[in-house]
């Protein structure tokens, strides 16, 4: 599979509108809808969560970085999306003030 980024440049540099959906969620529910919409259309996709949802000390949802990381791969597993159409999966906007 070839690049993401470099697979979009492509794309643009042939007049084909495309880009990444990204999506700020930290549901269970919601990113299953959103990888099996992805996997639907084939897109790769970026998943992503909040300073508040997740952080290195857990955020509201009780997980950091690599959990979060390994919550979207368990969800992604169980529908049979694949690992290498995951943009990222676990950016978050900086730490949290601690």
């Amino acid at each position: 599979m070839q690049n993401p980024i470099r697979e979009m440049v492509t794309k643009r540099q042939l007049g084909i509108h495309c880009g990444v959906p990204s999506f700020c969620c930290a549901n269970k529910l919601v990113i299953e809808a959103v990888l099996e919409q992805a996997k639907r259309f084939d897109d790769t996709v970026l998943i992503e969560a909040t300073s508040n949802q997740v952080n290195q000390y857990g955020g509201y949802t009780n997980m950091r970085p690599k959990d979060f990381r390994n919550f979207v791969y368990q969800i992604a597993d169980k529908i049979e999306f694949s690992r290498e159409k995951l943009f990222s999966a676990e950016i978050i906007w900086g730490l949290f003030p601690g």
